[in-house]
């Protein structure tokens, strides 16, 4: 029972997300077009450091769509690959279905993530990512290191 109260909860928050900042589509297909632009845009970029910056950055957002399919038990480098295609045909609405294995319209068929969600997840990555540089360390779990994890 609590669990589900959890779930509905979070479903009413990503609600209202979503109406007050809008949709953009799920799957990872929003970060790969801005992953893209990030990348066209560091070329113009004359500062090494920041231009470099702007790369990690892109690269990094195509984690989530490489996990996916890494989860679905599909090449994740493949995907990302076919996503961009269909982005440069039909426009960055596009992208793959996990359940499916289509590519397709996701706004039209539902696959949505709210805008501030996603947002907040590249704000905490640069938030986490600063901390490491500022920090110059890490501290690891010494039995996931003896296990190579």
């Amino acid at each position: 029972l609590k669990n589900r109260m959890l779930r509905v909860e979070d479903a009413l928050c990503a609600t209202r997300s979503a109406i007050r900042m809008g949709v953009v589509p799920g799957g990872g297909a929003a970060l790969v077009s801005l992953s893209r632009w990030l990348t066209e845009h560091a070329k113009t970029i004359e500062d090494d450091e920041i231009r470099t910056g702007y790369k990690i950055i892109a690269k990094s957002l195509l984690t989530p769509l490489r996990q996916i399919a890494n989860n679905a038990g599909i090449s994740g480098d493949y995907v990302i690959q076919r996503v961009k295609d269909i982005q440069d045909e039909k426009g960055t609405d596009y992208g793959w279905d996990a359940n499916t294995d289509t590519l397709l319209n996701l706004r039209d068929q539902g696959i949505i993530d709210p805008t501030r969600s996603i947002i907040s997840a590249i704000e905490n990555a640069a938030s986490v990512a600063r901390a490491f540089l500022t920090i110059k360390g890490v501290v690891r779990d010494r039995v996931r290191v003896k296990a190579g994890l």
